[in-house]
């Protein structure tokens, strides 16, 4: 394993002989140029017919949002030899769209940008699978994870969205309808193939917080959605 990653491996024993195999996956910053970034190499994980990108955020890292990506890419990996790539957005340097529209003018659709952004576009390319990951901040994506949607224009341009699979991962408080609303809204346009999953992490009766390690219902939906799509 490349030494920018720390795996945490735990076996639990089911009846029989079967071993499910469980990981942590936490991605350490890489120093480039002198500057943390997040983006790192693609990760080859036993082989890899399978490209997946994960797109953190939160500005919170190990949080709610990052727990359902990481059982998600842990029940894959049970079924399908994956090479997974994590984009920790709170980590990178990406700026704002500028609203030029270069992209749409440049015959190879690039943005005229040089930051961070990069190294999404071209992991983007590669990937079957894009993972959103993020909590609702005041009822929305948060902005860590807008600003780079917002970038995405260039890919868009280039038809980088067409036929790719999202696996939304979105935990909330109180609202969580207009980002659900976007993501529906856009993907069929490109064809791509959109799977939600939805987590509140409070008791609303009570107000009282709840992570979503004690929502073994909600784990196990993700699991679940994982499983069909590693088998596609």
């Amino acid at each position: 394993m490349p030494g920018d990653w720390v795996v945490y491996f735990f076996l639990a024993f089911l009846s029989g002989s079967k071993i499910i195999l469980y990981y942590r996956l936490e991605y350490q910053r890489m120093q480039v140029n002198g500057k943390n970034h997040s983006g790192g190499s693609w990760n080859k994980l036993w082989g890899g017919d399978m490209n997946i990108i994960v797109l953190h955020g939160s500005p919170r890292k190990g949080g709610d949002s990052d727990m359902l990506a990481e059982t998600f890419l842990a029940e894959t990996l049970l079924h399908r030899d994956c090479e997974v790539r994590h984009f920790y957005l709170n980590e990178m340097s990406i700026k704002p769209c500028q609203g030029c529209l270069e992209c749409g003018r440049d015959e190879k659709h690039r943005c005229i940008q040089e930051d961070d952004m990069q190294q999404i576009y071209e992991a983007f390319g590669k990937a079957e699978i894009v993972v959103w990951a993020t909590p609702m901040y005041w009822g929305y994506m948060t902005a860590q994870m807008k600003l780079a949607l917002d970038r995405m224009e260039a890919l868009v341009m280039a038809d980088g969205w067409r036929d790719k699979i999202f696996a939304v991962f979105l935990t909330y408080h109180y609202h969580v309808a207009s980002t659900v609303n976007f993501f529906e809204r856009v993907c069929p346009f490109f064809e791509t193939e959109l799977h939600i999953i939805t987590c509140r992490t409070m008791i609303e009766s009570t107000g009282q917080e709840i992570s979503v390690q004690d929502m073994p219902d909600k784990l196990e939906e993700v699991r679940i959605l994982a499983k069909k799509l590693a088998n596609n």
